[in-house]
């Protein structure tokens, strides 16, 4: 004879008799369900719930999945039949997005660029008041307030995050000490704006880039000009350093991107396919790809060394002010007057997340040093910080 018997936690589940002899006792220490999570799906039903209770434990749980339940969220928010679930899912959406991606600093100015220092733990912003803001990350605590007579178009953080290099509307680029707030140095002036700044990988030169079509190499400690060429044949937009500081890709509104080296000067690459002028470039954390951002709205990547189109990214809808790659440089963030920031695979070239945070252009872009955060601010003045999902 065999009699089964079924109980809650703990309890005896099952007692097998076998005729006149007592065979075996199995004891269950959990219910045959706590191992398994509660689906998605299951959460949001609950979110309609007679229970208030089960609603309010539900939105919990929904809410510590974070942005993994987002799209589903979305789809029940849009189309549930029980307005309930539908409120709620909305709030949830809100919530998490939030967390996602949320204001940080307003200014009363646009705000032209942005930059992370090299350790992370400070960031600058720079505007149309002429204002330069470098804050402490962690406390949100200004560091420093630094003051030119027009807009500052362009800043760069040394490699010891103890110096700022401000490129400005009245053709001036300055070097400021952090500690005391003072310009220690004011380079030769551009006959025009100045339209980017950089510091070597190692802080001893500088490059500014102007309106003037000129790209300049500075000694820092000195303020001697060390070259001036005009490889473009308009405006220069963008000029930047390679990890290893050997070379230099700079961006006009020639349509082009071009590679020299530091040393020579001399053109090692150029990169052709764009349809309107370039905004910005950048070297990828190894040095052996670039990514160039348009007017024509798209994104593309390009070896370093052949100048040859490995991929074309696009789904912004306006010119390209910045781009970035992230710390692994398997991904790109970039930003558009379109008013949005996008997050990229570059092996697949598909749009992994877009943030429409600004109803105006956005122009400045920083990414943290560990890849884990974008910054991104432009016409309203609003330094949006956006976490972004981790590599796998």
């Amino acid at each position: 004879m065999k009699r089964f018997i079924k109980y809650g936690t703990g309890r005896v589940r099952q007692v097998i008799l076998a005729t006149g002899t007592f065979v075996s006792i199995a004891f269950s220490l959990f219910p045959s369900s706590a191992a398994q999570p509660e689906s998605t799906a299951r959460l949001i039903e609950q979110l309609g719930s007679a229970v208030f209770r089960e609603r309010e434990v539900a939105s919990e749980k929904l809410a510590r999945r974070g942005e993994a339940v987002l799209p589903d969220l979305r789809r029940a928010a849009l189309s549930s039949s029980d307005l309930e679930i539908r409120r709620r899912a909305a709030f949830l959406i809100e919530e998490i997005d939030h967390r996602l991606c949320r204001p940080v600093r307003r200014f009363g100015t646009a705000i032209w660029c942005l930059r992370y220092s090299p350790d992370g733990r400070k960031a600058a912003a720079s505007g149309a008041w002429g204002t330069v803001w470098v804050w402490d990350v962690d406390t949100g605590k200004d560091v420093a307030l630094l003051k030119h007579e027009q807009s500052v178009s362009s800043i760069a953080l040394d490699p010891d995050g103890h110096r700022l290099l401000t490129g400005s509307h009245d053709g001036i680029m300055r070097l400021w000490d952090l500690s005391s707030q003072k310009p220690s140095r004011s380079f030769l002036r551009h006959p025009k704006h100045i339209t980017g700044v950089a510091f070597s990988p190692d802080g001893k030169q500088a490059l500014s880039c102007s309106d003037d079509e000129s790209v300049r190499l500075w000694d820092v400690d000195s303020g001697e000009e060390l070259r001036c060429d005009y490889v473009h044949r308009f405006a220069v937009s963008s000029a930047d350093f390679s990890p290893d500081g050997k070379t230099i890709v700079s961006t006009g509104w020639d349509a082009r991107a071009r590679i020299r080296a530091v040393d020579s000067g001399e053109e090692l690459c150029a990169f052709e396919g764009h349809n309107g002028g370039l905004d910005c470039a950048v070297f990828a954390p190894d040095g052996k790809r670039v990514l160039t951002g348009s007017v024509d709205h798209s994104i593309r990547l390009w070896d370093a060394r052949t100048g040859k189109e490995l991929r074309c990214l696009r789904g912004h809808q306006q010119p390209v002010s910045h781009v970035a790659f992230t710390s692994h440089g398997r991904r790109a963030v970039s930003v558009s007057t379109d008013g949005t920031a996008r997050l990229w695979d570059l092996e697949s070239g598909k749009e992994l997340r877009c943030q429409h945070k600004q109803k105006k252009a956005v122009y400045a872009l920083a990414l943290s040093p560990n890849g884990q955060q974008a910054l991104f601010a432009g016409e309203e003045g609003i330094v949006w910080l956006w976490q972004l999902p981790q590599e796998e």
